[in-house]
């Protein structure tokens, strides 16, 4: 009975943690998206360039959320430490994605302008996410 009760709050651990990653990918694509549409770049007529200039930005995320607890229990049923978790590993996805952006192997540089922009409205598609499932489950 104790093995069975663990497995099912196992499960929807894990369950909730796919959930939360997903929507985050979904949050920053979103992002991208719009940063390509503002710029005139449509990402139909270039999914090469579009899946070039998300892939350091979603691939720094996937790294440092987890290295940031973004997905602990607490972080995600907490608006306080969501909102300020989110915020310190955006930041630092953010700055990574911006340096492997600026190698030679994906298109655009990654100027600190480029980086502040970045940040910013990156976390004007992220919180509002973060917050919403946090406020959900922290109810």
């Amino acid at each position: 009975m104790l093995s069975t009760r663990y497995a099912d709050r196992w499960t929807v651990s894990v369950r909730r943690t796919a959930l939360v990653a997903v929507g985050d990918i979904v949050a920053i694509a979103a992002f991208l998206l719009y940063g390509l549409l503002i710029h005139a770049v449509n990402p139909l007529f270039f999914p090469q360039h579009t899946v070039l200039a998300a892939a350091p930005f979603i691939f720094a995320w996937v790294i440092t959320a987890p290295l940031g607890g973004l997905y602990r229990p607490e972080t995600v049923t907490s608006v306080r430490s969501a909102l300020t978790k989110t915020t310190a590993v955006w930041v630092v996805a953010s700055l990574a994605g911006g340096a492997i952006r600026g190698t030679e192997y994906f298109p655009g540089e990654a100027p600190a302008v480029f980086l502040v922009v970045n940040i910013v409205f990156g976390l004007a598609f992220l919180l509002p996410w973060r917050l919403a499932v946090a406020y959900t489950l922290g109810r």
